[in-house]
């Protein structure tokens, strides 16, 4: 779309006869020096190591989910809001996989954050997801990224979520956003 001194902007769609299945759209920025340097996005407190940290049952979750990727709690309840989620996640078959594509596939393994208030039975669609990729090669330990997902905002068939992804040794990787329907 267009290409600057420091980033160039990329739209996809993919699309067959029913109609657009899938747009997006991407800026890459090389890295330059900076006056800012800023390290947020910290671990939640109290977060299991993903050795110690209890399966998540996937008795109700969907196929993706179920057949793609191993997910342990990485939170008690006890230290999570109303509508959050923490899990370690781990993409099954990542095997010679770009380190950025798998962090980018395994940041939207979550179901959304309110779905426990719901009852995991609730369909649910992404409307929209905004990634912001924090490292340019993010990599992690034995394939497991720590994610929370949190909703401050429900209603009317909508949510809106915040979404943060670390690496095994904490670093911070992806910050993003999602807007889902919540058809329930």
């Amino acid at each position: 779309m267009r290409k600057g001194r420091n980033a160039t902007w990329v739209a996809a769609e993919l699309s067959n006869e029913k109609g657009v299945g899938f747009s997006a759209s991407f800026v890459f920025m090389r890295q330059i020096e900076s006056a800012a340097d800023i390290a947020g996005y910290p671990l939640p407190e109290g977060v299991s190591p993903v050795a110690d940290a209890k399966p998540v049952p996937m008795d109700h979750a969907p196929q993706f989910l179920k057949q793609n990727f191993d997910a342990r709690f990485a939170l008690p309840k006890s230290a999570l809001g109303e509508a959050d989620l923490c899990w370690w996640v781990r993409l099954r078959a990542r095997e010679n996989l770009d380190p950025a594509l798998e962090a980018v596939l395994v940041g939207d393994a979550l179901p959304t954050a309110v779905l426990p208030l719901l009852g995991f039975r609730v369909p649910i669609s992404s409307m929209h997801w905004h990634v912001n990729l924090l490292e340019p090669v993010p990599t992690t330990e034995d394939g497991w990224w720590l994610l929370r997902s949190t909703s401050e905002f429900a209603r009317g068939g909508g949510a809106s979520e915040q979404i943060l992804q670390w690496n095994a040794a904490g670093r911070p990787v992806i910050a993003g956003m999602q807007s889902v329907a919540v058809f329930g």
